[in-house]
């Protein structure tokens, strides 16, 4: 399946740059598995994302945000709730203005393909029928975003019009790019989640996937 999805602005935060974002030059094969999560979603289906287009030049921009310079604590939230009503987080007093270097001007085509977990119950033919009326009808869960929320992704099945720009035509390497994100059930991890399986909290670690992502006439193979 294609999906087309573009925007004014992007931000694909390097890891190595998380105080003052840079993006990456390109969406990100985990970012995109993200978008297609705020579209269609269910814990029967997982997603593969086979390849990106690019369709316009790559182009940075310079901006500042403001940010909050530190996260409460679960702990903390809950003293406030419990014992502490009065607590409170004034974000006004907690505030920095940070740099970030994002794209502008996207828009690219995403390739990917649905896989069914062990939950399914129906064949996958089921699974592309609802997941391509939904891009259709434009309808989503919750609102895609390019990399930040602030930075809406708009979406739609490409109309077959759609040219690559002639400045990303030749072969391009970007380098090492974060391709997904694998949690991994550990008692002793410091991360938890909700595990689709069994639908319970479970603790763990995060490991970082990353792959060499070189363009050829605008298409990334991922």
């Amino acid at each position: 399946m294609r999906l087309k999805v573009w925007g004014d602005l992007a931000l694909f935060t390097r890891p190595e740059t998380k105080a003052e974002p840079y993006s990456y030059p390109i969406l990100t094969p985990s970012a995109a598995e993200g978008i297609l999560k705020a579209i269609f979603w269910k814990p029967e289906i997982t997603y593969s994302i086979e390849a990106i287009t690019v369709l316009n030049p790559i182009r940075y921009q310079s901006l500042f945000r403001n940010m909050g310079q530190s996260k409460i604590a679960v702990s903390t939230v809950k003293t406030w709730a419990t014992q502490n009503p009065s607590g409170r987080y004034l974000i006004n007093e907690d505030r920095s203005q940070r740099n970030h270097v994002v794209l502008k001007n996207v828009a690219y085509i995403i390739d990917f393909s649905l896989h069914l977990t062990t939950k399914a119950t129906e064949p996958i033919d089921k699974y592309h029928a609802l997941c391509a009326k939904r891009i259709e009808r434009g309808q989503c869960f919750k609102q895609p975003c390019l990399g930040v929320r602030e930075f809406t992704a708009n979406f739609s099945f490409p109309d077959g019009d759609e040219q690559i720009h002639p400045e990303l035509l030749g072969t391009f390497n970007f380098g090492q790019i974060l391709k997904k994100m694998h949690f991994v059930q550990d008692p002793k991890g410091n991360v938890e989640w909700k595990d689709h399986e069994s639908q319970k909290l479970v603790k763990g670690r995060v490991l970082p996937e990353f792959f060499e992502a070189i363009m050829r006439d605008g298409v990334v193979r991922c």
